[in-house]
């Protein structure tokens, strides 16, 4: 399941445009944590993506 969101967040990212720097700074994390997520090895909070879409 981490894998799948992280695979749905890097599709959101370059559909909208946007690099790892850019939409971890929309987020408000490092590009880096962007990474992990995308590859799942770190679980993003559901939180964190309800807050990064206001």
């Amino acid at each position: 399941m981490d894998k799948q969101i992280g695979v749905r967040l890097r599709e959101f990212g370059m559909a909208a445009g946007f690099t790892q720097v850019q939409l971890g700074a929309a987020i408000g994390m490092s590009y880096v944590q962007i990474q992990k997520y995308e590859n799942g090895v770190n679980r993003i909070a559901i939180a964190t993506l309800v807050s990064a879409k206001r």
